[in-house]
């Protein structure tokens, strides 16, 4: 079934990535091709063609060193970052620094060379390969808007990079969501809705989400339409696949001290694949209550040395104490701050498909110190733990779209990292327009708790261009969330502000826009228009008059004479954003022409690939058939040189000519042996289709016929001439039709039809022309008498031209010019009046 969607949201995972649309009826997951809901996030180069998702999943082993992952962990980020090389350690591509802008780029292997792949490139085709999924289950349209969901640690470049990624595909993206945000709209829009929070006072609910590379915790109070983040905090480096590699260490140690000539397989990238695939599985195994063991056996872990185990529950849960413990430090932070109490949370909601394993569901039992007895230890999984995010955004996406009409429902964020601005030289302005201090040129514009999507000011005294700088702020180590290693550098933006000898108020616009993005809004020269001589002695003239003694009253009925309003003039200045690490519009460029060769190229070689199965489903389903329906319908010589000509090509397709060429050559050879197969086949279709159309051809022959007989009333207004006609266009098709059943019964199977589908078609077509028109002729209207009209009426005089009658209607005659009555004072009805 397919939807009818305008809008998306996009859960871009470190492990997985879903798709969600909002739709009249609610918010559905889409599938893939392969009707799964969770696409492996990973973008892979096999020879000269690409892939992504599960297509790319099926060769990462095989393929490891040009299928990239972690892009979600790496984009936005500098390669000499610590962040970025700790990352790649854990990745089996080979990575280099972006010379563009100093970002993360893979070597890659395409069309027989080797490609650098900038990191955004990579994201990217993931985000393209969601869009086409989308696009296919949306009848074929592109889906216009999009909300995708970002870790909440993510930093001003870190979001910028994920935007570069989407305007390299061409996908208009909304807004970039935090996950526990989107997470919290998906449980918070429905329960509103259904009035489950109380509707005097506010609900608390903590979000635990535990994905597969990264840990959130979030408060959020819900009120009636509307949900208030309060606080947010995190572990970035605390995920799922922590505990993978828990096992994965255990179990390889336990191989070397078996094999010790074997080597270790986490040093080989192949068998790390294999053995953290292992590991998943036995960690998704001893995940439900009641497990205790789970067998590992991996086959040819190191050429031909297999690997068997059992992991007991206990030792796993014993190897994994220290990343437990690492789940309470985010929760405190969080209550810390929002000054909720545990008390008044009323659900603790589990997200992220690392809330499924067993002992953390315990350990958070315990941090919460609710009753582990109950069903999931007291925690809430109510909602889809790989889903949620993925309809929070297709919610959202929903709510800002244009296209989409939703019930209001107002979303409070929280800005995570406190932004200050500061600028060159000293003194400014508030947004009332009070003088700063003399030595301040600094000010935290936008502090952490505050929402977002909002834009500020502040007002310079500035005389030619000048630079202003966004930010990170400093604050105490207990509520800092910003990496030690994450620049604080945002942006820089120069303002080309007049050049005068005393310095003209700038107005500095810095906006935060609903993505958490710092951007410069526009910059303002405001200058104070000078009154004419005339009206500043006019206006010190009524001052006069209108003074009164001081502590005297204005006399009763007599008007207090105002100030004149001093007038401003605004100009709009030019200025040029410098942000960190965003790609140049020309580097910009060069990427999306790049993106755009690939994407043709992929089209390319799909449509060859689809060419090359035509041929060989032809050569397959022909040489079967020969020998099955249409043995009848050939000739022995045709049957002799089709079967040559089936074999031959068969033969050319396996060659190493045939194994790659291109789709015309294909085209070219598909076209060649159905020259041979095509006659065969039209003589089985045409014996299998004629008698239905030789029957439905009698039927118009028994229709016409009992028209041209019958005595019914209805046809009683057709003239004998006319039927006569019809009597001769059957009688002319019955005698061809007979004629040439005759002819054709005299036919060999293996020999072309002389009555054909087509041939019956158009004779049949021939004889309903002629015949319809006069069986389907209407009847004439009845005649109908007419009546006469007294052309006067007794007792009745005309008045005059125009009047009315006296004590009758008014007549119908209008005047040759009438005078519209005159509109109110008012003004017209209905009129807006300037």
């Amino acid at each position: 079934n397919h939807l009818t969607m305008s809008v998306v949201g996009l859960d871009f995972g470190n492990k997985n990535v879903v798709i969600a649309a909002a739709g009249r009826g609610g918010v559905d997951v889409i599938l893939n091709g392969n009707s799964n809901r969770l696409n492996p996030c990973m973008s892979a180069f096999n020879g000269a063609s690409r892939a992504c998702g599960e297509d790319a999943s099926s060769t990462a082993t095989s393929n490891y060193a040009n299928t990239i992952t972690s892009m979600k962990r790496l984009i936005g980020l500098q390669f000499s970052d610590p962040r970025t090389k700790a990352e790649l350690e854990l990745c089996p591509f080979k990575a280099v620094e972006n010379v563009k802008n100093g970002g993360v780029s893979i070597e890659v292997s395409y069309e027989g060379e080797t490609k650098v792949v900038p990191v955004e490139l990579a994201t990217g085709m993931m985000v393209s390969h969601m869009s086409s999924i989308a696009r296919d289950n949306n009848k074929g349209q592109a889906v216009q808007d999009w909300v995708i969901s970002v870790p909440p640690y993510y930093t001003d470049q870190q979001k910028r990079g994920f935007l570069d990624a989407c305007e390299v595909v061409g996908v208009d993206c909304l807004k970039l969501m935090n996950e526990t945000t989107a997470s919290a709209l998906a449980y918070g829009i429905f329960k509103d809705m259904k009035k489950e929070f109380k509707q005097d006072g506010e609900t608390y609910t903590m979000f635990i989400d535990l994905g597969a590379t990264s840990y959130a915790a979030s408060i959020v109070s819900f009120t009636k339409q509307k949900l208030t983040v309060l606080s947010t905090h995190w572990d970035k480096d605390l995920g799922g696949r922590d505990f993978d590699r828990a096992i994965a260490n255990w179990a390889a140690s336990a191989f070397v001290e078996k094999y010790k000539n074997a080597g270790d397989p986490r040093n080989k990238p192949k068998a790390l694949i294999k053995l953290l695939a292992a590991s998943e599985k036995a960690k998704k195994t001893l995940s439900p209550a009641g497990v205790t063991e789970a067998r590992m056996n991996i086959e040819c872990l190191m050429e031909e040395y297999d690997f068997n185990g059992a992991l007991k529950k206990d030792n796993f849960e014993e190897m994994c104490s220290s990343l437990l413990d690492r789940l309470e430090g985010p929760i405190m932070r969080c209550i810390e701050e929002s000054k909720v109490p545990m008390e008044q949370l009323s659900s603790i909601e589990l997200i992220g498909g690392g809330t499924r394993v067993d002992c953390v569901k315990r350990k958070l039992s315990e941090i919460f110190k609710l009753d582990s007895k109950k069903q999931n230890y007291g925690l809430s999984t109510t909602m889809n733990a790989d889903e949620a995010v993925a309809r929070g955004c297709a919610l959202q996406s929903a709510i800002l779209s244009p296209r989409f009409k939703v019930l209001p429902y107002e979303i409070i964020e929280s800005s995570l990292h406190p932004v200050k601005i500061s600028w060159e030289g000293e003194g400014a302005e508030n947004e009332d327009g009070e003088e700063g201090g003399e030595t301040e040129n600094e000010v935290v514009m936008f502090d952490r708790g505050s929402n977002f999507g909002v834009t500020k000011r502040v007002t310079l005294k500035k005389s030619g261009q000048f630079v202003v700088k966004a930010a990170y702020a400093p604050i105490d180590a207990s509520s800092n969330t910003l990496d030690p290693n994450a620049p604080t550098d945002i942006a820089t933006f120069k303002i080309d502000a007049p050049q005068s000898a005393d310095p003209v108020k700038i107005r500095v616009n810095i906006k935060q826009d609903v993505s958490g993005i710092i951007t410069l809004s526009s910059a303002q020269a405001v200058e104070e228009i000078p009154q004419e001589e005339e009206e500043v002695k006019e206006a010190e003239k009524e001052g006069e008059e209108g003074e009164t003694k001081e502590g005297e009253a204005p006399k009763e009925g007599e008007e207090v004479k105002e100030a004149p309003k001093k007038k401003y003039k605004k100009t709009l200045l030019n200025f040029v954003t410098d942000t960190f690490m965003t790609l140049s519009k020309q580097d910009m460029n060069e990427t999306v022409e790049l993106e755009a060769r690939m994407a043709n190229a992929d089209r390319i070689a799909k449509e060859t690939a689809a060419m090359r199965n035509e041929l060989e489903s032809y050569l397959y389903s022909m040489r079967d058939k020969m020998i099955g329906e249409l043995k009848d319908y050939a000739t022995e010589s045709e049957a002799t040189t089709f079967s040559k000509a089936l074999e031959s090509t068969e033969d050319w397709l396996y060659s190493d000519e045939g194994f790659d060429t291109t789709k015309s050559v294909y085209s070219d050879k598909l076209n060649e042996v159905k020259k041979f197969g095509a006659p065969i086949e039209k003589r089985e279709v045409e014996a299998s289709t004629r008698q239905k159309s030789i029957n439905s051809f009698k039927g118009s022959l028994e229709l016409y016929k009992g028209f041209v007989q019958s005595n019914d009333e209805k046809y009683a207004h057709i003239g004998d001439d006319e039927k006569d006609t019809c009597r001769a266009a059957i009688s002319e098709a019955e005698t061809w039709l007979y004629d040439m059943i005759e002819k054709q019964a005299s036919v060999a199977q293996n020999v072309d039809p002389v009555l054909t589908v087509a041939m019956l078609a158009e004779k049949q077509k021939e004889m309903t022309g002629k015949v319809t028109p006069i069986m389907h002729k209407p009847k004439p209207a009845p005649v109908k008498e007419e009546t006469k009209k007294d052309e006067t009426k007794e007792g009745e005089e005309a008045k005059g031209d125009g009047e009315a009658k006296e004590g009758g209607e008014e007549t119908p005659m209008e005047t040759e010019e009438a005078t519209p009555p005159e509109p109110p004072a008012d003004g017209p009805a209905n009129m807006d009046v300037d």
